[in-house]
């Protein structure tokens, strides 16, 4: 199946049912906006800039505060207590930040970046309506549709192991859907969560001969180490949620634009500034996500490609 007719499937599988009260917002003010993240991740730098770049473009009298990188909880709460205070909204990037409001709630609308499944991280319940004063932009896309691409260039693979980093929220959301993915689909499927990167090695070798193929999810500390999960795999193929792990040797990985994603969040945004209601701005996925094939990895694995793929794919030589 193509990456086009996949992704359309990518449009109700965040879904779910429920109806609740919807907020209103709307400043009469030059509006002022705080942005941060928990920790580090490559992936937010180019997110946080799609945004800035989007809202300066389409709304550049909103005042932007951006504080990177917040090392410890502890610094990020006092962060975003003085932000609920004192801006007009809060935009909050990566799922730990997410599972942090979650448990410290905020008064001022709240849009979530570079997170992933909401109904998973069950900060919003209705992904098509959401309530309350949280919105996001998400780069989850359905397990089965990246899945199904990746059986389509293997398929003697009839069993998987998802390399996920230990702990961490989004692995958590990214779990359920990848193996409820792999039983509609007649996988077998295990996780394999690391604690740290001198540990992938180990980890994965202890799991090996279980599985025909491994899968590198979108944590930071697995897709850094992508090289390490690779070289550990050996013979047996590496798929992968993110396009970096692709370029490092993972043989084919699907997905969602940063880019875009940063873009469309900041128009989210500015229409909230602007008055259009929480509950009026949907959360946002990619519907069309991007395939990506490394052909070096092709060769060295003997896979042939299927002449659609090699039409629809980005491929890295």
């Amino acid at each position: 199946m193509s990456v086009k007719k996949l992704a359309g499937f990518g449009r109700v599988c965040m879904l779910a049912s429920g109806l609740f009260a919807s907020a209103t917002f709307g400043v009469a003010h030059a509006a002022e906006i705080g942005i941060s993240w928990p920790g580090k991740s490559a992936s937010i730098l180019i997110w946080e800039k799609a945004f800035k770049e989007r809202l300066a473009a389409i709304a550049p009298d909103i005042k932007v505060e951006s504080i990177k990188e917040v090392p410890t909880n502890e610094e990020f709460g006092a962060i975003l207590k003085r932000f609920d205070a004192e801006k007009d909204a809060i935009v909050l990037f990566r799922s730990n930040a997410a599972e942090y409001v979650k448990a410290n709630p905020t008064a001022k609308p709240t849009f979530f970046g570079s997170v992933n499944n909401v109904a998973e991280l069950d900060i919003i319940k209705n992904p098509a309506k959401p309530e309350g004063n949280y919105t996001a932009a998400s780069y989850f896309i359905a397990p089965e549709i990246q899945l199904q691409s990746f059986i389509a260039l293997t398929p003697k693979v009839k069993s998987l192991a998802f390399v996920q980093e230990a702990g961490q929220a989004s692995s958590a959301a990214e779990a359920g859907p990848s193996l409820e993915a792999c039983r509609k689909l007649a996988l077998t499927c295990q996780l394999i969560a690391i604690e740290s990167a001198d540990k992938i090695a180990s980890a994965i070798q202890a799991k090996l001969s279980e599985v025909d193929a491994l899968v590198i999810g979108r944590q930071a500390m697995i897709i850094d180490n992508a090289k390490a999960v690779i070289a550990a795999a050996g013979s047996k193929p590496v798929f992968t949620y993110h396009e970096k792990a692709v370029k490092d040797g993972a043989l084919i990985g699907m997905t969602a634009s940063n880019e875009k994603l940063g873009a469309l969040l900041a128009d989210a945004v500015a229409g909230v500034l602007k008055g259009r209601k929480i509950a009026d701005t949907p959360v946002i996925l990619d519907t069309a996500p991007i395939l990506y094939i490394n052909m070096n990895s092709v060769q060295s694995l003997g896979v042939q490609v299927p002449v659609e793929m090699l039409g629809s794919a980005n491929l890295i030589q």
